[in-house]
């Protein structure tokens, strides 16, 4: 057998493993996805030119005169769809060009619940979203899997004065659950409640949307508490102040140079 035919005999042999791959697994309820095609304009972004560069030197586009965007974002698919969202911490410099992270704007997690409408698809204007500061996340990952946990907010209306807020007794509190359930399973709940009662519209004049469930799985639920401990250190902004001060420790230890006789090991 010549080269040319064992060659193209392989590249036929590999079409049909990809393809075979992407057929649908009948015995799954869902599968968990990073949804890359269901980023909204609105959401913030982390770029890094750096990946950008790489991107366009394995891809063979050009990336190479702007920097790649990235949404992170794990969903699970079910009645209710849910979707957990990275909001990156807002960095500025303050005196003696110092990286610090915005108090007022620190990272958090975004849940959103969408549920499916009259024609089966999900009704993405609908959502439902409550955002976790890294604290918040610290207590979900670790309560469960074996305690439920609970997490509300009360609604406000902006007030008279500028910039300012009251809490209206007109509107529910906002309120995600999550309880485990039988066989590992993590259900993620998302409601208007009001004096105790669920099922609440969100404001005078509106419709009732909740409560939404999301039956999270063993394995999903696995995945998801992986990402949000990973997430933690990053939503304080620890991550990326801990570069740059490591970077700064290293280039003065190399001004001062080798001088001194070192610091030798420690005695026992």
């Amino acid at each position: 057998m010549s080269f040319l035919s064992s060659a193209l005999k392989a590249q036929r042999m590999f079409s049909r493993i990809i393809t075979c791959s992407r057929a649908p697994i009948p015995v799954l309820r869902c599968s968990p996805t990073l949804l890359s095609s269901l980023v909204e304009p609105d959401t913030p972004a982390l770029s890094t030119s750096v990946f950008a560069k790489t991107f366009s030197t394995h891809s063979g586009s050009d990336y190479g005169t702007q920097e790649l965007k990235a949404y992170p974002q794990y969903g699970v698919h079910g009645m209710t769809h849910l979707t957990m969202k990275l909001i990156p911490p807002t960095f500025k410099v303050v005196k003696n060009n110092i990286l610090n992270v915005d108090n007022a704007r620190k990272g958090r997690i975004l849940f959103e619940f969408t549920p499916r409408g009259k024609d089966g698809k999900y009704d993405w204007t609908q959502s439902i979203r409550l955002a976790l500061s890294a604290e918040e996340i610290g207590l979900l990952v670790n309560q469960l899997p074996h305690y439920k946990v609970e997490f509300s907010r009360v609604s406000s209306i902006r007030g008279d004065e500028p910039n300012s807020t009251t809490v209206s007794p007109d509107y529910p509190e906002k309120v995600l659950t999550a309880e485990p359930g039988e066989l590992g399973v993590i259900n993620f709940t998302i409601d208007y409640v009001k004096d105790g009662v669920g099922g609440q519209p969100p404001g005078p004049g509106q419709e009732g949307q909740g409560p939404l469930t999301c039956e999270i799985q063993a394995g999903e639920f696995e995945v998801l508490s992986s990402l949000l401990r990973e997430s933690m250190p990053k939503l304080c902004g620890w991550s990326e102040m801990m570069d740059v001060a490591m970077k700064n420790a290293v280039k003065e230890g190399m001004k001062r140079g080798r001088g001194g006789g070192g610091g030798g090991g420690g005695g026992g």
